[in-house]
């Protein structure tokens, strides 16, 4: 299996889970993110460690920035967008389109114009 069908599966099963569940409801799920929560759960420290250790001795470093770019994402989306049902304010859609450009830019650069 090659690395686009293997993004391609990926791509197939994420768009089932926002298809299964609606937009708002992941959107409610990421405003309701706790990151204190989260780094301080040692469950989250092990995967987490597991999977960089085996991403680095795999040298699967563009796996590594799509997954730092994803976190990203969430964290940009509960900093930048307001809770499901609210307008959204210039000044905060401007902030998370900036923000989804740039990250847009960094993984074009570093997984198709470096590669």
């Amino acid at each position: 299996m090659t690395a686009m069908e293997r993004l391609q599966e990926y791509w197939k099963s994420f768009v089932e889970f926002l298809t299964e569940y609606k937009i708002e409801k992941v959107s409610e799920v990421v405003q309701n993110l706790d990151w204190k929560e989260i780094i301080r759960n040692p469950l989250v420290w092990i995967i987490t460690l597991t999977l960089l250790g085996l991403i680095i001795w795999k040298q699967q470093f563009k796996l590594l920035i799509v997954l730092a770019s994803f976190v990203a994402f969430v964290f940009l989306i509960q900093v930048a967008l307001p809770p499901g049902g609210q307008s959204i304010p210039l000044s905060s859609l401007l902030k998370f389109v900036g923000g989804t450009m740039a990250l847009i830019g960094i993984n074009v650069y570093f997984l198709i114009i470096r590669s």
